[in-house]
């Protein structure tokens, strides 16, 4: 319009466009960056665990697998808002926990203090203060999957992989388990460029593969089926819930009766306590 009406030329345009360009592409890469530290968050805390010590004691090396977490008394706030304010509550390995509750009840907070991301007292692994715990070496003991589909600037195989050669499953398993055929027959050499035309589901797949694929005797959900089909989320569900070795908790908000019967136990976050029940008294409450 300001061209037709002589009030600017098709050169000065294109000089604001081009100025205009600087200032808004150091903005993009900025954010392309901040995607990739997300991403590589458990890398960069296990680097600042070696390159400095903000313990107030010297850290705990955790070499041992995690037989069960202790909550004595947790009370952990925002502030002056209160989010958790918990008491004796045992999560031991080898159970399946479905942690349900209203959005703001402190589901995602209490997930992040049991994997180390926030830190709060009277919480114990193996009779161990998990405050005092080593980071990196706790790390090593669980897989943790939130519900940002957190993909990696590498390869489909790389992003399930992490460069590892041995596990418990094959990829070419994981690939049909969790119905990646479409993806991985692409042969896609680099999701950085690509993962932004996958649907939400395809990415919670990966990422839950990838955790699979890691093979840790512990795995902490955060929503990670809530862009998942129905016919995946179920399919999914029972291999995961059926290993007898893996310990699971995993907070989600659309639940079925078929589903619910996966678990052990429902941990119901009401009014900043845990209601800890059996399923059967579960599907049989007023909840």
């Amino acid at each position: 319009v300001l061209i037709h009406y002589n009030r600017l030329t098709v050169g000065q345009l294109l000089g604001i466009a081009q100025a205009s360009n600087m200032v808004i592409m150091p903005i993009v890469n900025y954010a392309n960056l901040r995607n990739m530290i997300q991403s590589s968050k458990p890398v960069l805390q296990k680097l600042l665990d070696n390159s400095m010590c903000y313990e107030e004691n010297e850290p705990i090396i955790f070499d041992e697998q995690i037989h069960d977490i202790k909550i004595k008394h947790l009370s952990y706030s925002y502030g002056v808002r209160q989010i958790l304010d918990l008491n004796n509550l045992v999560i031991d390995h080898g159970k399946k926990y479905l942690v349900i509750g209203k959005s703001g009840d402190g589901k995602s907070t209490f997930l992040d203090i049991l994997t180390k991301q926030k830190k709060a007292d009277g919480i114990y692994v193996n009779d161990k203060g998990l405050k005092d715990v080593q980071f990196s070496t706790y790390a090593e003991k669980f897989s943790y999957v939130n519900q940002n589909n957190d993909l990696l600037p590498f390869s489909f195989e790389q992003n399930i992989t992490l460069g590892r050669k041995m596990s418990k499953y094959s990829l070419k398993d994981l690939v049909t388990i969790f119905n990646l055929e479409s993806i991985f027959d692409k042969e896609r050499d680099n999701l950085d460029f690509e993962h932004l035309n996958l649907s939400g589901g395809e990415k919670q797949r990966i990422c839950l593969a990838r955790a699979m694929y890691r093979n840790k005797k512990w795995l902490f959900l955060d929503e990670a089926f809530s862009a998942i089909d129905k016919a995946n989320s179920d399919r999914i569900h029972q291999f995961i819930l059926s290993n007898p070795d893996i310990t699971v908790l995993s907070i989600e908000h659309k639940v079925t009766k078929e589903t619910v019967s996966l678990y052990d136990k429902v941990l119901l976050f009401e009014n900043k306590k845990i209601v800890s029940m059996d399923v059967e008294e579960y599907l049989n409450s007023s909840f």
